[in-house]
């Protein structure tokens, strides 16, 4: 003790210092450029440190070397997806050159934190430490993932398809050259982006951004909230939309697309004719359509008017040519034109009107009327229900007693 006192240093290793700070200090000399500092630990090849893997014990815990080249015999097959198990694991990181130390049970690199995989993949440290948190499966050769899956789980695998990648929590990438990003995402799609949380992505080479969406075509997108594509080449942004046709577009909320090659703006859509386009919010269900798009009975254009307890259209154009135009709520001084004239506007008229002719739909076929003309200026004694065409404006003006008002 009184030895001790009297030399703190005893007991204690100092290379080029005579106060050394621990059991071993190594000290340098900077200011001498004629001097190589540093340590040189042992070298040793990958074939040699293998070879002699067998006398390393818990008791040899925390000892680093340094490997000079990669192993004869790889570790892994990065040309087999299926896993090779090494003689001897405690050398399946031993893969390339760099610093290893041995951690009571197996060489492990020093750096990086991204390490290789027995099949060619890179993952993190704590992946490889926590395989049963991914189903105990392999991270895909040529593959990336970053992702730290929390709980012990079979349904979230990470990035296990060829050339793939995952980062977050709870993904599963299954398909090649695709990439999740993320929580409880699937992306089983070949060439598919997915991006968000809880979304289901098998389509090939498609995007999915948001959150529980469902897409399952090839070539298609989908960005919002609980949408769902089903057909190839088909997008979709918003609010619980569905795309199931091919080639279809739905933007909105609520919107069911049925229509091949079909698009829709809106809220509470649904269309059924193909090559259709369809506008506005809760328009009428057709209950007579055909597949075939140059069926004269299909709809073309739709814009729809209604409300949640009642569907209708304001306008509706046919594959034929005849359109329905649909007024809601007149306006008194329109109302008595509409009477004057017998004209059925609520059933709908046919483009023909231009030439004077007034078709109009009763609900079961076209109609004709008796031809009329409108002058192009106001008369000079005006009469309740009166009514000329501006050809400056392009309107119609009705006489309601007192003035003249503009139809729209």
């Amino acid at each position: 003790m009184a030895n001790a006192q009297e030399n703190p240093y005893n007991g204690r290793v100092g290379i080029n210092t005579e106060t050394p700070m621990a059991t071993l200090e190594i000290a340098g000399k900077p200011t001498d450029k004629n001097v190589v500092d540093g340590v040189i630990i042992p070298k040793l090849t990958a074939d040699e440190l293998i070879a002699k893997s067998d006398i390393y014990t818990t008791k040899q815990r925390g000892t680093l070397v340094y490997v000079t080249s990669a192993p004869t015999i790889p570790q892994y097959n990065e040309e087999d997806p299926q896993p090779v198990i090494p003689d001897n694991p405690k050398n399946r990181y031993v893969n390339e050159e760099g610093y290893y130390y041995y951690n009571g049970e197996y060489w492990e690199p020093l750096n990086p934190q991204i390490i290789k995989n027995k099949v060619g993949g890179y993952s993190t440290r704590f992946r490889e430490k926590n395989p049963q948190n991914y189903n105990n499966q392999n991270v895909g050769l040529g593959s990336f993932d970053l992702s730290i899956n929390t709980e012990e789980s079979s349904e979230w695998n990470g990035a296990i398809g060829i050339y793939s990648f995952v980062a977050g929590n709870k993904n599963t990438t299954s398909s090649s050259y695709s990439a999740t990003f993320g929580r409880e995402n699937k992306n089983n799609g070949y060439g598919a982006l997915v991006a968000g949380t809880n979304n289901i992505a098998t389509g090939s080479n498609s995007v999915v951004f948001g959150h529980k969406n469902t897409l399952s075509s090839p070539n298609s997108f989908v960005a919002g909230t609980e949408n769902e594509v089903s057909y190839i080449n088909s997008f979709v942004a918003g609010k619980n939309n569905k795309a199931l046709y091919p080639n279809s577009f739905a933007f909105g909320e609520n919107n069911l697309n049925y229509s091949y090659s079909g698009s829709m703006f809106g809220r509470g859509l649904i269309s059924y004719s193909p090559v259709s386009f369809t506008i506005g919010y809760s328009n009428e269900i057709e209950t007579n359509y055909s597949q075939n798009d140059t069926q004269p009975k299909n709809r073309l254009f739709v814009i729809g008017n209604g409300t949640q307890a009642k569907r209708s259209n304001a306008l509706t154009v046919w594959a034929s040519g005849f359109y329905k135009w649909k007024m809601h709520d007149l306006p008194s001084y329109t109302q008595t034109v509409v009477s004057q004239w017998g004209v059925n506007m609520e059933k709908g008229m046919h483009s023909a009107d231009n030439d004077g002719v007034m078709n109009t739909w009763d609900g079961e076929q076209w109609k004709k009327y008796v031809a009329v003309s409108f002058s192009s200026s106001a008369p000079a004694n005006a009469k309740q229900g009166d009514m000329y065409f501006d050809t400056t404006q392009k309107k119609y003006f009705a006489y309601d007693g007192e003035e003249w008002k503009a139809m729209w």
